[in-house]
């Protein structure tokens, strides 16, 4: 049951976000509300979070040859296809972001460290600061890459790296170490 001013105030709130922030944050405002209902997400309920990983990876390969868009689609760059393609970059990268964080903390786990606050600490840093690195890496390259060879060849390149991304994946995937049985050799010794 709803406290009876919260609909008042989550109005309130949501008129003073729209004239402070603007639709946008509007939008993110209500879109966050909705996911917090669902507390369970893809890449948590479903185990093999590699192979979403590629499902997520090949949806940013179809937002990259929109971008550009790619040298060899005969089209020219306009406002609505980069709009859809960001669209879809967010979608792929929401995807990838999820699958990978949710994989190593599974992956930790399945490599014996104990599921604790100190694992999810481990495992939350390990990634903010390799997301962090990419934050920074990313646009000094990105910058690089634009002076070098403009906007449409610089989107294929992260294309092909897009690419290469899903293969390597694919390849662990197929080899069978994507599978689950134990581990090969404990990582960590039980003290008697």
């Amino acid at each position: 049951m709803c406290p009876p001013g919260a609909s008042f105030l989550g109005l309130a709130i949501a008129t003073r976000i729209v004239e402070g922030v603007g639709t946008a944050g509007f939008q993110t405002a209500v879109f966050t509300i909705i996911a917090a209902e669902f507390p369970e997400n893809l890449a948590t309920a479903y185990y093999y979070t590699k192979e979403l990983a590629i499902v997520a990876c090949t949806i940013l390969c179809a937002s990259l040859l929109l971008l550009g868009p790619a040298p060899f689609l005969p089209m020219p760059t306009a406002v609505w296809s980069v709009m859809v393609a960001l669209a879809i970059f967010g979608f792929g990268s929401g995807g990838t972001i999820v699958c990978s964080f949710a994989g190593s903390f599974r992956d930790t786990l399945d490599r014996g460290f104990s599921d604790n606050l100190a694992t999810y600490g481990l495992v939350s840093s390990v990634f903010t600061s390799s997301h962090s690195m990419g934050a920074f890496v990313g646009p000094t390259l990105g910058g690089y890459l634009l002076d070098t060879v403009g906007f449409r060849m610089g989107t294929t390149a992260l294309l092909v790296n897009e690419i290469l991304l899903i293969s390597c994946l694919g390849i662990y995937c197929a080899s069978g170490c994507c599978r689950r049985g134990g581990e090969r050799q404990p990582l960590l010794r039980a003290v008697t």
